[in-house]
């Protein structure tokens, strides 16, 4: 029902979008409408920009200075969301310095926080971004993946001893 609610919602954006544009051309001649100009509906269902960006539940999608193709005031629900990143096996090439674990000790007491992980107040005030932070996860488990390794070769050579 929501998905039925959703395209019914994003199809008669669509069509204010052509009525609006063929009104204005047929009236007046062709008239400019800027890139950001709202064409349809309201805050409480999806919006239509002419610039093809789409916002459900607000009237924005800007934030800062960054503008998002799609932008929703809620919670969104998906069975898959495909993100296209880079990613972090450069962790497992030779010049990758591996931070010693009194390094990244020393660095939590100072900071309350990984390296290279935002801190809790940022993510309140930035927000994060799933790709970037997918990444990042994933190099602090190949660290520790590494970590794990050597400690297993210490093991290893204390029993053989």
């Amino acid at each position: 029902m929501k998905k039925i609610l959703f395209l019914t919602c994003v199809l008669l954006a669509t069509s204010n979008l052509f009525s609006q544009t063929a009104t204005q051309s047929a009236a007046n001649g062709p008239v400019p409408i800027p890139d950001s100009q709202w064409l349809g509906s309201d805050t409480n269902t999806a919006n239509t920009w002419r610039n093809g960006n789409v916002s459900i539940g607000t009237s924005s999608t800007t934030d800062g200075l960054i503008t998002y193709k799609l932008s929703v005031n809620g919670k969104i629900r998906a069975t898959s969301v495909k993100v296209y990143t880079g990613w972090a096996d450069y962790v497992f090439e030779k010049e990758y310095k591996l931070p010693t674990l009194k390094e990244v000790e020393k660095f939590i007491k100072e900071n309350g926080h990984l390296k290279d992980i935002p801190s809790a107040a940022t993510v309140a005030e930035d927000g994060i971004d799933l790709g970037e932070m997918n990444k990042l996860l994933l190099q602090k488990i190949e660290e520790l993946t590494l970590y794990v390794i050597e400690l297993n070769k210490e093991i290893e050579t204390l029993k053989d001893e």
